[in-house]
């Protein structure tokens, strides 16, 4: 045999090459773990690209995981530094779940799986999409009463997430499958956010204070002003003598 396909197919130990093909598709992941698990009974030391990618893609996909669960663990430390209080905190949250649960169910309607090229969006969404609720939770406790989202509020929202979306969106006219794949779901990530901070959470925060008074809430100091005024009402008319002694003690 000519030197140059010997030395691809005989080691220096004179042991041979056997290459082993998949009859599936490997680009699958399903497919791809079969293909690797059947070869491994055989010879536990193979390897390969598909072996590579195979482990390298499972290692990618934990990183990614652990990512998101260590960025939903600070937006929840700084949620509770801001607000002060856990209600406020999770009633921020309120959006980003219900759009973490709606993005995944209209991948699966649209058939767009899940793979290590916008895996990479968990943690993004979880930092771009918890903004809106920040906001309306804020607006929320400046007002008094039933809670009527503000319209200068609703704007902001909507222009931050508007932009956002046109940004990552952009990735969808690439020719590469995996940016499109990024930036489908990125952008249906941060519609789904933004549809439950303008829609579901104002609707909630208003139900919930429905039998809420506008007087209710007062401020300290004019709970005081208005204890003043009523004890110099109470005694309208008060002695000369009594003056007198006030006067001396002050």
């Amino acid at each position: 045999m000519p030197a140059g396909l010997a030395d691809r197919f005989v080691g220096r130990s004179g042991r041979h090459l056997l290459r082993v093909y998949a009859r599936g598709d490997i680009w699958q992941r399903e497919a791809l773990e079969r293909f690797v698990r059947d070869v491994e009974r055989v010879d536990p030391r193979v390897t390969g690209h598909p072996v590579q990618t195979f482990y390298a893609s499972r290692q990618m996909q934990d990183s990614y995981l652990h990512a998101a669960c260590y960025s939903l663990l600070a937006v929840i430390a700084v949620l509770v530094l801001d607000f002060g209080r856990w209600r406020s905190a999770l009633l921020a949250l309120l959006p980003l779940g219900l759009g973490a649960v709606q993005t995944f169910g209209i991948l699966g309607l649209l058939d767009l799986p899940l793979n290590p090229a916008n895996m990479i969006v968990l943690p993004l969404i979880l930092g771009i999409g918890i903004d809106d609720g920040v906001h309306v939770v804020h607006d929320f406790l400046r007002q008094r009463g039933r809670y009527r989202l503000n319209d200068s509020t609703a704007a902001a929202v909507l222009l931050t997430s508007a932009t956002t979306m046109i940004g990552f969106g952009s990735l969808m006219l690439a020719r590469h499958q995996g940016l499109q794949s990024l930036g489908q779901v990125l952008t249906i990530g941060v519609f789904c956010c933004l549809v439950n901070s303008l829609l579901v959470l104002p609707a909630l925060l208003g139900w919930m204070t429905r039998h809420r008074d506008e007087r209710a809430e007062v401020g300290a100091d004019e709970r005081v002003e208005v204890r003043v005024e009523v004890r110099a009402d109470e005694r309208p008319e008060v002695r000369a003598d009594e003056r007198a002694e006030v006067r001396r003690a002050a």
